[in-house]
């Protein structure tokens, strides 16, 4: 492939193609192209001048992206998330956040500097632990760790203060009356009397197997969803560095040099705790300060007497320090010792206060991992070493089969499986997903470009055959159709004498009557409340229970069959038991009614603002393939 590009570059169609291109440029004009690259990178614009740009919106999608995995418990990888949409459900939600933000702007709720001030102070990691000032540093290290400017953090608080205001503001109106609240407390405690007895599959003759003429006609009744889905037979060939990697020796100049690269991050520094003065005029003054300092005045106080400001660090590296001059000379002190220090725009009197040893790794120390290291850089090396031969015997004209054979590699057939790349029963075939959506977007006989899934991972695929969507054979599936064929058979007669016995209650017979013709054993007067029913039962037992009315019969699904229930009385909790609960219902109520109004607000402000968005740009900014 790469020598394929190469050849076209020096064809007379690219040259002609360049000509045209250099004649665009001529016509229209270079700055068009870059007139708008602010611009055109971002993926919600909203009225005011707010817009969140491509990288922005990236660093936000990895944040959603992560919190689904956690919530999931699953890996998600962001071609997954894309294909799930997270990205477009991103981009609406923050164009809902920036409309809100526009619209209360527009409308003067504008939150003043102090505001924000007084949010920055809510965060205590911004404030020094020995001085208890606040630290531009800390706040610097919190934007590079979020990866925000200053102006863009500070926004944010404001957006935030702004909607937090307008949610006051509803809420102090959202206190639903306490009659609403007794309602919603007494139907939560809503008690439900009733005798039940089970249906148990055991009641049934075993069942005879069944004919392949039954088994056929069952095939076609439920052809919707005994049809296969669309499979492929592919040949693919797979370059893997982690396998290649057991082949490799560690070079010994390359573990050496590979650890003087990494010896600094390997190693533990020395820290420090110091306290400093900084800013003072001359040496003279840092002297005099210093000696304040030995005497034991707070740095604050000398600070306030000579004009500096304080400044400490607790256990930290040298360069934690923000003058490097000075930190060389603090870090040249001993324990304890109080001196004046030279740095590169002023002088500082400084304290050592504490100092922890620091340690400094040796080869010895970390070899398995350094070689482990040198081996996989090698192994990825040698993997793109293989890759070239491949495209370079497919660029000759060599098939993909031909060209792996002839790059020392072997192709492997895959029979026929599924987009989820598995086969009927849902057995792995052990292709990635991404290897399977190129492979099912290429025609019958065709090859794909070789897909690199990073760290030395390679893959090209031959589709060898497209098998269409097709009803499923017998034979294909002979357990597992016999084995839905007579569960099916099994719950329709179960139904059906379940049937029989709820109308032979409802005629007359009485629970325990009907539960005898079955050997069942009878469960009589049992008692639910709505708001915390006991464990054991059914969730569909419990849904109908709690719709029926008294003296009504209802037929509900459980684990073990099905289940024949009477509804014998409805009782209301007394009052002292539903009284308690009145705030607290009041309160559900409040947060429902607010979380709905936050909705229709976020509606109606995209309504009125009109935010834009841009799908493409947003699947583009977090990695995703082009849409369609």
């Amino acid at each position: 492939m790469l020598a394929q590009i190469r050849a076209f570059a020096k064809s007379p169609v690219a040259q002609v193609l360049l000509a045209l291109l250099v004649v665009s440029f001529a016509i229209w004009g270079i700055k068009d192209v870059f007139r708008n690259a602010a611009v055109s990178n971002a993926v919600v614009q909203a009225p005011g001048r707010r817009a969140i740009e491509g990288p922005e919106f990236r660093r936000i999608f990895e944040r959603y992206r992560s919190q689904a995995e956690q919530e999931s418990g699953q890996p998600l990888t962001t071609q997954d998330a894309v294909k799930q949409g997270l990205d477009r459900r991103l981009a609406d939600s923050l164009a809902g956040t920036e409309a809100v933000a526009a619209l209360l702007a527009k409308d003067g709720v504008r939150p003043s500097d102090q505001v924000v001030v007084d949010q920055l102070r809510a965060i205590p990691r911004l404030f020094n632990p020995v001085t208890g000032k606040f630290s531009q540093d800390a706040y610097a290290r919190l934007l590079s760790q979020i990866g925000m400017t200053k102006t863009a953090f500070e926004q944010a608080l404001r957006d935030q203060a702004a909607e937090e205001h307008l949610g006051a503001g509803a809420a102090a109106a959202l206190r639903p009356p306490k009659i609403f609240g007794a309602l919603g407390a007494a139907f939560a405690n809503e008690q439900r009397t009733f005798t039940a007895f089970p249906v148990s599959p055991k009641i049934l003759p075993p069942p005879g197997q069944p004919t392949d003429a039954e088994l056929n006609q069952f095939i076609k009744e439920n052809a919707a969803q005994l049809t296969k889905p669309e499979m492929r037979a592919l040949t693919v060939v797979h370059i893997s560095a982690a396998e290649l990697a057991a082949q490799q020796k560690a070079d010994p100049a390359a573990v050496e040099k590979r650890f003087n690269f990494e010896k600094d991050s390997l190693s533990v520094p020395e820290k420090r705790s110091v306290v400093e003065v900084t800013g003072l005029k001359d040496g003279k003054t840092a002297q005099a300060a210093a000696d304040q300092l030995r005497a034991g005045k707070s740095p604050d106080a000398v600070a306030k007497a000579f004009g500096g400001q304080s400044f400490s660090v607790v256990d930290q590296p040298k360069t934690a320090l923000p003058d490097p001059k000075a930190a060389d000379a603090i870090f040249a002190m001993k324990e304890g010792e109080v001196a004046p220090v030279e740095g590169q725009l002023s002088w500082a009197a400084a304290r050592v206060l504490k100092i922890t040893p620091g340690h400094a790794a040796t080869l010895d120390e970390v070899r398995p991992r350094i070689e482990a290291e040198v081996k996989k850089s090698a192994a990825e090396d040698a993997a793109y070493q293989q890759v070239q031969k491949l495209e370079d015997a497919r660029s000759a004209g060599a098939s993909l089969v031909d060209a792996a054979r002839k790059a020392g590699l072997t192709p492997v057939s895959k029979a026929p499986i599924t987009a989820q790349g598995g086969d009927l029963r849902g057995q792995s075939a052990g292709v990635p997903p991404k290897v399977l959506q190129s492979a099912f977007a290429t025609s019958q006989g065709s090859d794909t470009d070789v897909i690199d899934l990073g760290q030395g991972e390679y893959w090209a695929v031959h589709v060898d055959k497209v098998l269409p969507p097709a009803l499923i054979a017998l034979d294909e599936a002979r357990p597992e159709i016999t084995q839905q064929y007579v569960l099916n058979g099994l719950i329709k007669k179960l139904k059906a004498r379940a049937d029989q016995l709820a109308d032979a209650v409802r005629k007359g017979q009485s629970m325990q009557q009907a539960a005898a013709q079955i050997g069942a054993p009878v469960q009589a007067n049992v008692t639910v409340r709505r708001a915390a029913p006991p464990q054991g039962l059914s969730r569909d037992l419990l849904a109908r229970l709690f719709t029926a009315k008294p003296g009504e019969v209802v037929i509900a699904q459980d684990p073990q069959g099905l289940i024949v229930a009477k509804l014998d009385a409805v009782s209301l909790p007394p009052v002292d038991q539903v009284a308690p609960q009145v705030p607290i219902q009041q309160y559900q109520m409040a947060q429902g009614i607010a979380k709905e109004l936050q909705a229709q607000t976020t509606a109606a402000a995209v309504a009125l603002m009109k935010p834009k968005v841009d799908y493409a740009k947003a699947r583009t900014a977090v990695g995703g393939d082009a849409a369609p």
